[in-house]
């Protein structure tokens, strides 16, 4: 099979898309296991921009979809546009969503 791209989606055993970003979660995570007790709490700015998803699953009657990415921090949520009838969206947003997140062990 042909690699991934960064920017491509992977489809899991239910048919969802997973985020290539799941590599920087898990690498936050480790992150603040590592720091977890040593009394220092600092902040960090995450930008995040949307630009597309590709060979989504169909979930319309016709064969399309009308997909939408939904971004979570913590408890924050945020989505895109919904981008109709297709299974190649592109999101053409205005700037990047911007979460300011606890970390760990980050000098304050």
């Amino acid at each position: 099979t042909k690699p991934k791209s960064m920017g491509e989606s992977q489809k899991t055993s239910a048919g969802l898309a997973t985020s290539p970003f799941s590599s920087l979660s898990s690498g936050l995570r480790a992150f603040n296991d590592k720091h977890k007790g040593d009394g220092q709490l600092g902040y960090a700015q995450i930008l995040i921009q949307v630009h597309e998803a590709r060979n989504l699953s169909a979930s319309d009657p016709d064969g399309k979809a009308d997909p939408y990415c939904v971004i979570t921090a913590g408890s924050r949520k945020e989505e895109t546009e919904k981008v109709p009838k297709t299974l190649f969206p592109i999101w053409r947003e205005s700037g990047p969503f911007k979460f300011r997140v606890p970390v760990p062990g980050l000098a304050a």
